[in-house]
């Protein structure tokens, strides 16, 4: 599944080639809904820095941390790796 979002702006050092970004601002409490795919992701906490997540979505809807989905690009050819 893909997950299209339009672009509202530009946030430097984070987006892929080709790939549509929107940056947002959230508080402890506030959600970002995604009707699309049934996604809820709500900020539960934020202190020093860090930002508590907690993703509300469906079971058929793959949610992977960045830093494990690097790691599985490294142990795998590009083209096994699917995302749901």
């Amino acid at each position: 599944m893909i997950l299209t979002i339009p672009r509202a702006g530009v946030a430097r050092g984070i987006s892929n080639p080709g790939s549509k970004m929107l940056k947002l601002t959230r508080r402890a409490g506030e959600e970002i809904h995604v009707p699309q795919v049934n996604l809820i992701i709500r900020v539960t906490k934020t202190k020093s820095g860090r930002v508590e997540l907690v993703f509300d979505a469906p079971p058929e809807l793959a949610i992977v941390r960045g830093e494990a989905l690097d790691a599985s690009h490294e142990k795998k050819p590009k083209e096994e790796i699917a995302v749901a």
